[in-house]
């Protein structure tokens, strides 16, 4: 069971976005956990997070604005890109006194994490983008089938409501392997907990419409690189990931058999966390 004395939980407020945070009192070299668009910080279980930090890893993870109890924006009264997101990720580092961490991003949050190690090497021990991709041309989009349930999901901001929406969303985005229905239902209460007026993420989708392609300039990146994609993600193809993965020098290359995009599977964290263990301490 996690160690709930090693888990701290607090606000931090760089300029006027008030962001929360989740961090594990590892000791060693820091770890940042940056989610997608529209996750919170629970997207990063507890179970893996506390076994980074017995791993000897400061942990941390936030909710990015716009979700979670985080700051809600008026994006059309201020809009924003995902440069403000990586500068938001760079203000949590600041705000635990981290000068350079292990950045791992899932889905957005692997741009944010290709971004940081681009634009901000000296903050940047390590990347590992998971389900994500370089902002390739060559990634297609996700299926009309995930489309269209995608689109089908519109929530009311009422749980009871809109819980069974989401589990149908959550089963699709899980891929081949077993769905473990209770830690989906957890993951989208405690999202309705924080608050509802964040759904759905349509704010980080605006915030990614001028998104770069970084396929060429990921070759200036030399620290360390794990790049992890399920085999059966259905919102972003395999090939983004194995784009990312050979567009960065110092690579390595993971494929979840039968995973998906979201991980609502105990088993596929664990490969996750083993995966990262090795990657972690090589610098």
């Amino acid at each position: 069971m996690p160690d709930q004395e090693m888990h701290r939980q607090s606000f931090i407020e760089p300029g006027a976005i008030q962001l929360w945070t989740d961090s594990w009192d590892g000791k060693g070299s820091a770890v940042l956990l940056i989610g997608g668009a529209g996750a919170i910080s629970a997207f990063w279980p507890d179970q893996f997070c506390q076994d980074l930090a017995d791993q000897g890893h400061q942990v941390i993870c936030y909710d990015q604005r716009d979700t979670g109890f985080a700051t809600h924006v008026d994006f059309e009264a201020n809009p924003y890109d995902l440069n403000d997101l990586v500068n938001d990720a760079l203000s949590v580092l600041d705000a635990f006194d981290v000068p350079r961490a292990h950045i791992v991003g899932h889905s957005m949050g692997g741009f944010i994490a290709q971004l940081m190690a681009i634009d901000h090497a000296d903050r940047v021990r390590s990347i590992t983008s998971i389900s994500s991709h370089s902002g390739s041309p060559e990634v297609p989009p996700p299926v009309a089938e995930t489309w269209d349930l995608l689109l089908a999901n519109q929530p009311t901001g009422e749980i009871e409501t809109d819980l069974a929406g989401y589990m149908k969303v959550w089963r699709h985005l899980n891929g081949d392997l077993p769905f473990d229905e209770g830690l989906a239902e957890a993951y989208t209460r405690e999202i309705y907990k924080r608050n509802p007026g964040t759904l759905p993420a349509d704010n980080h989708v605006a915030a990614q419409r001028d998104m770069r392609d970084r396929t060429t300039i990921l070759a200036s990146v030399h620290v360390p690189a794990l790049v992890i994609h399920g085999e059966q993600d259905p919102l972003v193809p395999q090939i983004g990931g194995r784009l990312t993965a050979e567009a960065l020098p110092s690579s390595t290359y993971l494929t979840l058999p039968g995973a998906g995009h979201m991980f609502f599977n105990r088993d596929t964290w664990q490969t996750i966390g083993a995966a990262m263990a090795p990657h972690l301490n090589v610098s």
